[in-house]
């Protein structure tokens, strides 16, 4: 390119051309009260997994910001830095939850952007290898937070410097806006709910926990659930020799309480790792770790057989999913 005489200008295409930060999609921002995180595992040996709260989402990717990191091999906590996160860096699962009650959104992920301020990282990451039940998903959930900030908008001007801005709170705020409604149940799922409830309430089910507080903790939880079968063990040695005499009616399921394990400092993913040699005397049988609140960590696992339900879930259903899915 140049100047070859009074306005007259010679231009040639570039060699190369880069992707500017422009944003392509808009995102929409979520609060910590909105309970919405997500969940990620690198690609490398050995993996990491780190979870932490949802800043903002937009069809091509998300942002959030990392409140744990461990090294899913043992489960050892590690300090999340900046340094750990190059741009280009592949997630070769991400997760994220609470976009609705029931539905978790899965994808690949490619870190874009790494900020860090006043000790905390925050992460953008694109999404990758969405499949066409996501795509639904989050297009559901983007279009619902679209109609919910116009109503907002429709409400009033934005507030001046020093006005209240109690009134546009009380409308965008989402727990008095409806919830992008869940999948409609199928007839074929709706006529077996009878049998399912039970299955569940006849399902033998034999409980590791401490006697006292959290054994009665633990079985308040299943029995809310409809899990009424349950029989109990102080500790894997007891719970195995009654898993050896149980030959005449077998047990269907496992349940382990992580509550000591976590009140001694360790991580969730660390107490499974340290339970998983004794497990193994179990065979098949599958197991639910119960532990305080939801543990997507967990999750990142990703073994057959293997589930994780929380006393304090907001999703009170999601205990009875993970539950069935293991009673099969």
């Amino acid at each position: 390119m140049g100047r070859e005489g009074y306005l007259q200008y010679r231009f040639q295409w570039p060699r190369s051309l880069l992707s500017s930060d422009r944003r392509v999609w808009k995102r929409f921002n979520f609060r910590p009260r909105e309970n919405v995180y997500a969940a990620a595992q690198d690609s490398e040996i050995p993996c990491n997994g780190l979870t932490g709260a949802l800043t903002n989402l937009s069809q091509g990717g998300f942002l959030f910001r990392v409140d744990r990191m461990v090294r899913l091999e043992d489960g050892m906590p590690i300090r999340p830095w900046a340094n750990l996160f190059p741009q280009g860096k592949v997630f070769s699962m991400v997760r994220i939850y609470g976009l609705t009650k029931s539905d978790v959104l899965e994808a690949r992920g490619l870190i874009v952007r790494v900020a860090e301020a006043d000790g905390e990282i925050q992460l953008a990451v694109q999404f990758q290898g969405l499949g066409e039940a996501d795509k639904m998903l989050l297009s559901m959930v983007l279009e619902a937070r679209e109609r919910r900030s116009a109503r907002a908008g429709a409400a009033g001007p934005a507030p001046g410097p020093g006005e209240r801005t109690d009134r546009l709170m009380a409308v965008s705020d989402p727990e008095e806006e409806p919830e992008p409604a869940a999948q409609e149940p199928r007839p074929q799922d709706a006529g077996s709910e009878p049998l399912r409830a039970l299955d569940r309430r006849t399902a033998r089910i034999l409980v590791i926990a401490d006697p006292g507080g959290d054994q009665d903790a633990v079985f308040r939880h299943l029995q809310s659930n409809g899990f009424w079968h349950l029989e109990a063990a102080a500790d894997p040695a007891a719970a195995l020799a009654a898993f050896t005499c149980a030959a005449s009616r077998p047990y269907r399921l496992l349940v382990v309480d992580l509550e000591p394990s976590t009140r001694a400092g360790m991580e969730t993913v660390e107490a499974v790792r340290h339970l998983e040699p004794t497990l193994r005397a179990f065979g098949a049988l599958p197991v639910a770790f119960v532990c305080g609140r939801p543990e997507p960590m967990v999750d990142l696992l990703d073994k057959p057989g293997m589930g994780v339900v929380a006393r304090e879930d907001p999703d009170r259903a999601r205990c009875i999913r993970v539950l069935d899915r293991l009673l099969g």
